[in-house]
């Protein structure tokens, strides 16, 4: 799946060419499909031995992350199928807002591990031949599980956010807009996590959602929380780029 990916990219060279195929955007919907399936097996699995459904939230919180991803590929459908124009730009600028807002969601589910470190499982009736160090590891593994998923979706959206608005806006604004994006990716992090904040209170409950930030702005913890997250997430995807540019050696 990763090398057809990698082959759309190097296929698409030109100028025109800028925004990923259909093609490639189907077979990032196939691997997003594929690793939202695993994440809810285990999540089901443990629900089935151990009764207690807590964790199902975990399955809201990773669709949640697939958002940005569905973003960036319905631009893709605009810059690919309308004609360049006012109509086209402002759905396009409307897409990217609407993946600034999302995009925390998807390094969010890192946050998640909080449950594993309250003793969340103890909550559970372990099975004798589970034993509760058994259940411990079975949730790291789990939160893991949908921590990563989540996470490599979202740098998968990021990644075509960029070409797309690469094509459409320019490479300046591009590069921009995406730094910014990862700097407010830790700060969107930390009102999720701290403030108890969702991505949709900036335009339901703007009032709300101005309070709170100014609020966790006054707080010194969230400067050192939303700085490592950004660097996290600026790591992450430098290495994601790294490796879509890697070439097959010629045989």
């Amino acid at each position: 799946m990763i090398d057809r990916i990698k082959g759309d990219i190097r296929a698409e060279s030109g100028p025109a060419d800028a925004v990923p195929s259909f093609r490639s955007v189907l077979s990032m919907g196939v691997l997003a499909a594929l690793g939202i399936t695993g994440c809810l097996s285990l999540l089901a699995v443990r629900v089935a031995l151990l009764g207690n459904p807590f964790y199902t939230f975990l399955g809201m919180n990773l669709l949640l992350a697939c958002v940005p991803l569905g973003t960036a590929a319905g631009q893709v459908t605009l810059l690919r199928t309308l004609a360049p124009g006012p109509l086209r730009t402002g759905l396009v600028s409307a897409g990217a807002f609407a993946w600034l807002l999302f995009f925390p969601n998807a390094p969010y589910l890192f946050t998640d591990f909080i449950h594993i470190a309250e003793k969340t499982w103890i909550r559970s009736d372990t099975l004798q031949w589970l034993g509760t160090r058994g259940v411990l590891w079975y949730d790291i593994v789990m939160s893991g599980a949908f921590a990563f998923v989540g996470h490599f979706l979202g740098l998968l959206s990021m990644w075509v956010e960029g070409r797309v608005l690469d094509s459409a806006w320019g490479r300046g604004i591009e590069r921009a807009f995406l730094t910014a994006a990862v700097i407010l990716a830790g700060f969107g992090v930390y009102l999720g996590r701290f403030a108890r904040m969702n991505s949709w209170d900036a335009v339901l409950t703007p009032v709300k959602a101005v309070r709170g930030t100014l609020a966790a702005l006054a707080d010194p913890k969230a400067v050192l929380f939303s700085l490592t997250f950004s660097f996290f997430v600026a790591l992450t995807y430098g290495m994601l780029v790294l490796a879509f540019s890697l070439r097959d050696p010629p045989k």
